[in-house]
């Protein structure tokens, strides 16, 4: 992969995405301006050939997967991309050859009224959903193959996005939650989000049974856990308490130690100091 990075090819200063820096600059003189400019220009410059570098650009599946985008359906070479992403998911031959047949279909049909559809999940969803007339979906191993593509991240949306929700999940009144209830919030969250994605309800969640023993599986993991915690709570205390019964041995050991030391030095030492004294007068 090569780019061009000849100033010709560059947006010019007053296009550049400087943001609030923008509104700073205007501070500044115009040789300040210039100068930030070009410290700008060379930021970006530095950053693109570092990620060319460092970035798989020349990674087959990278390059084909994005012809699953609802704007390359029509590209010429949708057909032959297809078939080597395919085989980089390691699909059998009879498969690719059931994929190869779907694409073309899923190319000739004009039926598809919802590509105007902004997120690509979104898009295949619809596509995934198509139905004949007479009730039966229209492609069953095309799908497979958008799924496993599509569970490649296409951008860092996705992540930002991600860091915003395990924030507010994170909240004053969960502050020790754990990794596993997060990642058990987020897959719920998820699944809401990918059955209503505009309205975003609960109740539009696909249930069967198989749902309901998840349900009850994580009911029954939670009295356990529960159950977990009030006896680790229990042999906390008792520890405490056990700690707390020595150390005030101790401290009455050492009391006793005191006293029985106080009466020895009554016995022993003050008779013959009282009597030195007697013999002195």
């Amino acid at each position: 992969m090569s780019i061009d990075f000849g100033i010709e090819f560059q947006l010019k200063g007053d296009v550049i995405e400087l943001g609030e820096t923008r509104d700073e600059s205007k501070k500044m003189s115009s040789t300040g301006v210039h100068m930030e400019i070009l410290g700008v220009r060379s930021f970006f410059c530095t950053v693109t050939k570092y990620l060319i570098k460092r970035l798989p650009v020349q990674n087959a599946v990278l390059k084909s997967i994005t012809y699953i985008t609802s704007s390359k359906r029509f590209a010429d070479t949708s057909l032959t991309e297809v078939e080597p992403l395919a085989r980089q998911f390691g699909y059998p031959e009879k498969t690719i050859v059931n994929i190869k047949d779907e694409w073309k279909m899923y190319m000739a049909n004009d039926d598809l009224g919802f590509e105007a559809l902004a997120k690509i999940d979104h898009f295949w969803r619809e596509v995934m959903n198509s139905k004949h007339s007479g009730g039966k979906r229209k492609y069953i191993v095309l799908p497979e193959l958008a799924k496993k593509a599509l569970v490649l991240l296409h951008g860092n949306a996705d992540v930002e996005r991600s860091l915003s929700v395990n924030t507010n999940v994170v909240t004053v009144d969960w502050p020790a939650i754990g990794k596993k209830t997060i990642n058990a919030i987020r897959m719920v969250k998820d699944i809401v989000t990918f059955s209503d994605p505009v309205k975003e309800c609960p109740q539009s969640m696909p249930m069967n049974n198989e749902a309901f023993c998840y349900v009850k599986a994580a009911h029954r993991n939670l009295k356990e856990y529960r159950k977990r915690k009030r006896q680790r709570n229990i042999r906390k205390k008792r520890r405490n308490e056990n700690i707390l019964r020595i150390r005030n041995n101790k401290n009455r050991g050492k009391s006793n130690k005191k006293e029985q030391c106080l009466c020895w030095i009554k016995r022993n030492i003050c008779p013959r100091k009282k009597t030195i004294e007697e013999e002195n007068v």
